[in-house]
């Protein structure tokens, strides 16, 4: 059996997401942190074989893309709904075999 590894992110754009952080360094800087942050998970987590990483987007339509190289790395949206509903379909979608789920939030991961 498989191992899924489900990374829940938002798609970084301009002045939708890290609001907090960008009260203290600006749109532009929360971005590119967002960017940056994304990227370094994207390395660690994808070239690990002990699981095949998934990513799981929001908002669903296809632009931006994630910046990720490696064609294994499968993107699926969240689909509608709150958080809780999101994360189930998530999981859901995954090939049989354990799965977790974790945000794209967590620098140290």
């Amino acid at each position: 059996m498989r191992r899924t590894l489900v990374l829940f992110v938002r798609r970084p754009a301009l002045g939708t997401g890290k609001r907090r952080l960008a009260r203290a360094i600006g749109d532009l800087g929360a971005l590119r942190f967002e960017r940056q942050m994304l990227a370094l998970l994207l390395r660690r987590l994808g070239g690990d074989r002990r699981w095949q990483l998934r990513i799981a987007a929001t908002p669903d339509r296809r632009p931006p893309p994630l910046p990720h190289r490696r064609a294994r790395i499968e993107q699926v949206g969240q689909g509608k709904g709150d958080l809780g509903a999101r994360m189930r379909r998530a999981i859901a979608r995954c090939p049989p075999g354990p799965v977790v789920l974790v945000g794209a939030d967590i620098p140290a991961l």
